[in-house]
């Protein structure tokens, strides 16, 4: 099995915790790689923590679809699945599309300017051709656009249930370079519309926008075979 990725623990961090934030990081982040067997034992092993904190972490990740369980056979990292996939963007797109439309009503200075803010970060960062944090700050700006609306349980949500989705969207992040100007043209277009309060160029950009996985599809799947289902 592949060596886990380690952090050392956060302040009042519990073993419980610690564990599932170690796999669900590694998951997340490829590191385990889609398909592979886990056991409880080894990931104890690799952690130096008991069996009781392990087996709470499988049982959540599972819950997550994060991994498969096959009682007193096997553990996998669960693979994408396509359909779900399909799935997750209509109802994202659908999501986001009615955010944008009340963000373009009325929306705060205060969040205005953070999305400014957070363009910019952005830039430097493709300057830096650095993905990972490309990736965190497109998430920073979609949350800032629903905390703005007064959403933000809605997005709390979306990013705990559907990680089908965001699995996607990291392994475009991880093998497409050339998405980042694009993608930063896309937000730039976005935070445009809000400040002009354009509700059609809003939905123009954001439709596409959060769809844009499922053209690349076709194309992840040649490179990463094993990892959809």
């Amino acid at each position: 099995m592949t060596e886990l990725k380690l952090s050392p623990k956060k302040p009042r961090e519990n073993s419980r915790e610690y564990v599932f934030r170690m796999m669900y990081d590694n998951i997340m982040s490829f590191q385990l790689v889609l398909g592979t067997a886990i056991s409880e034992q080894d990931i104890s092993s690799q952690l130096d923590i008991s069996r009781t904190p392990v087996r709470d972490a499988f049982v959540r990740l599972a819950q997550l679809k994060l991994l498969d369980i096959v009682p007193q056979r096997k553990t996998t990292v669960s693979r994408i699945h396509t359909e779900q996939l399909d799935d997750s963007c209509f109802m994202r797109q659908a999501v986001e599309c009615a955010i944008i439309k009340q963000a373009c009503e009325k929306f705060p200075k205060t969040h205005l300017k953070r999305l400014e803010n957070n363009l910019a970060r952005e830039q430097q960062a493709i300057a830096k051709s650095d993905n990972n944090s490309l990736f965190r700050l497109d998430e920073v700006l979609h949350k800032t656009i629903f905390d703005g609306c007064h959403r933000g349980r809605i997005w709390d949500y979306l990013t705990q249930t559907d990680l089908n989705y965001l699995r996607a969207r990291v392994l475009v992040t991880m093998s497409r370079v050339n998405q980042m100007e694009i993608v930063f043209d896309q937000h730039r277009r976005i935070v445009e519309a809000i400040k002009n309060q354009d509700e059609q160029a809003a939905l123009d950009v954001m439709g596409p926008h959060v769809v844009r996985v499922l053209p690349l599809l076709k194309g992840l799947k040649e490179f990463y075979p094993t990892y959809f289902a």
